[in-house]
């Protein structure tokens, strides 16, 4: 429809506060080029959904953090402050835009790209306005938008609008920076030390297999994209005990890369009987066990929710075997990173050579993600709360 295509070209012109929404509905398209080129020209950053997340090199100034229930803090106050929003292939689940979702992105107007009529039109009854609902194949609407014709020198506003668009954001990243408190607990292993360690360490050819809980917080808040490395997960299925077999299919289908599988140690025990398929292949499997001694994602549920009274989540119900004996007995190497010093050391033992292993990480019982999103609140307003003066400065509530 010509006409949208011209409304989207002006709308993208005139806003002083925009952002892309990346949806994996672009992966299959191969429109990331597009894309980048797109958000270079009218400085407009891209917030990546996980399910895209990993098709964005982390060190591209114009690509934000994950946001929603379980993102980044910085990234949640974009999207309330935030203008336009051109959303391409994304589903805005209620992981993304929290509850209710009457409040996402209240000062924006909303482009809609969906390939699914039934995705553009659920926003009604939940109390969302979409402004341009446009049904259709995310890549190929790109394709027809006609990027090379957006560029900055056909403005409808200054340019140093979108400057300061761009300034607000990274002092917003910088000033509502949660790695202080990420790093106060020094307890054996800080899980996000752990995750950015592992990004540089591991392939830029490498597959990341993550199962669900905790680990996959800290990975989407923490792991640093480069090169082609992929990060494959069940998303908003979310079942516990994915990785392993998910690892044993990448191994098998992509000898010639490198496979990780990160795993909590409560679902490790949902399909730890997969480990024999791993011996008896001989694959070169690298299994990362996060070792807290439970589910770690129910108890900060039941923290917030239930006043702290856990049951069925720790060690009190909950018992775990010895994890070195377990791969002596299915014929793993086994390494632990008990603390933050040996994390770049034993990353360096594992990944010099072929050989499969388990390396459990130890880390605190009670180390939480952070930041999250209590049902009900504000986008920004995450756990744990940031201090009043910086509430009264980035006008959160």
């Amino acid at each position: 429809d010509k006409f949208k295509l011209r409304e989207v070209r002006n709308l993208l012109l005139c806003s002083e506060k925009p952002l892309i929404i990346a949806g994996a509905g672009l992966r299959e398209g191969n429109s990331i080029t597009g894309l980048l080129e797109l958000s270079k020209n009218i400085l407009c950053p891209i917030i990546p959904s996980w399910g895209m997340v990993d098709s964005f090199d982390s060190n591209n100034e114009l690509v934000l953090d994950t946001g929603g229930t379980h993102g980044n803090r910085y990234t949640n106050l974009a999207l309330q402050k935030a203008d336009l929003l051109l959303i391409l292939g994304s589903r805005l689940d209620s992981h993304f835009i929290g509850s209710p979702p009457a409040n996402f992105a209240p000062n924006a107007k909303k482009i809609l790209v969906d390939i699914d009529k039934g995705e553009l039109s659920k926003f009604k009854s939940l109390g969302v306005n979409i402004d341009c609902p446009i049904n259709a194949d995310a890549s190929y609407f790109l394709s027809q938008l006609k990027l090379e014709q957006i560029t900055s020198k056909k403005y409808k506003v200054t340019q140093s609008k979108r400057t300061d668009w761009l300034s607000f954001i990274e002092n917003a990243k910088y000033d509502l920076s949660d790695c202080k408190k990420r790093a106060k607990n020094k307890k054996y292993t800080n899980p996000y030390l752990f995750i950015e360690k592992l990004g540089a360490y591991c392939g830029r050819d490498a597959i990341i297999c993550c199962d669900t809980g905790s680990i996959l917080a800290w990975s989407m808040q923490a792991f640093k994209f480069s090169g082609n490395q992929r990060f494959i997960h069940a998303f908003n299925n979310t079942p516990m005990g994915y990785s392993i077999p998910a690892t044993i299919a990448s191994l098998i289908s992509t000898p010639d890369k490198q496979t990780i599988s990160l795993v909590g140690d409560g679902s490790f025990m949902m399909n730890i009987q997969e480990l024999a398929v791993i011996t008896k292949y001989k694959l070169p499997g690298k299994i990362f066990v996060i070792s807290n001694l439970g589910y770690s994602m129910v108890r900060q549920t039941q923290e917030q929710w239930f006043n702290s009274f856990y049951f069925g989540s720790g060690s009190d119900d909950l018992w775990f075997p010895d994890f070195s004996k377990t791969a002596n007995a299915f014929g793993f190497k086994y390494e632990c990173i008990s603390r933050n010093d040996k994390i770049e050391k034993t990353l360096q033992q594992v990944f010099s050579n072929e050989d499969a292993y388990i390396i459990e990480v130890k880390v605190d019982a009670e180390h939480r993600v952070i930041p999250l999103l209590k049902y009900g609140a504000s986008l920004p307003d995450m756990e744990p709360k940031i201090s009043k003066s910086l509430e009264r400065k980035y006008s959160i509530k």
